[in-house]
């Protein structure tokens, strides 16, 4: 006990010595004794539906002809292994000093193609160039003249924005 003087009063104070293993069961105690908080009800979820995209129609590709000279034909639907299709078909070949027409479609933004030489040590030159912007599906054409005679092919680029498309290179009418 200790004992404290202030004047005339004495008062006596109990000592009170806890040791490190007391003072832990005391904070345990008063943690588990310490109210616990109230869990914040739910709030309420209000459930909107946007409404659902418009699915593009499948894009026609167009029926091959006797005449067609390249073809090129690409779909965005991953297909074995997760990559995109691609076809490609060289089936004839260009006459220098003739038009032929570009025809495309596709469905999204729009796609980039070129028309390159395919001869064999003569690949890979660019003859012509283009990009499609995509309207609904509707073909559209572009006529050129031959600079060159031989094979070619297309190749797509720029295929990030669309879903499908077809390219096709024949004579013109």
């Amino acid at each position: 006990m200790e004992c404290e003087t202030n004047g005339d009063i004495v008062t006596t104070r109990p000592r009170i010595a806890l040791s490190t293993a007391g003072i832990a069961v005391l904070a345990a105690a008063l943690i588990a004794c310490a109210p616990t908080p109230p869990t914040p009800a739910a709030s309420p979820t209000s459930e909107t539906t946007s409404p659902a995209p418009t699915p593009q129609a499948t894009l026609a590709e167009p029926d091959v002809t006797a005449d067609e000279i390249a073809r090129a034909v690409f779909g965005a639907t991953a297909g074995e292994g997760g990559i995109p299709e691609t076809r490609i078909v060289a089936s004839d070949a260009l006459v220098e000093g003739e038009r032929f027409v570009v025809e495309a479609a596709c469905n999204g933004a729009s796609i980039d193609y070129q028309v390159l030489r395919a001869a064999v040590g003569d690949s890979g030159t660019e003859l012509v160039a283009g990009t499609v912007v995509c309207a609904d599906g509707t073909p559209t054409s572009s006529s050129f003249d031959a600079q060159w005679s031989g094979p070619v092919q297309l190749r797509l680029t720029a295929t990030d924005d669309v879903t499908q498309a077809w390219v096709v290179v024949r004579p013109e009418e």
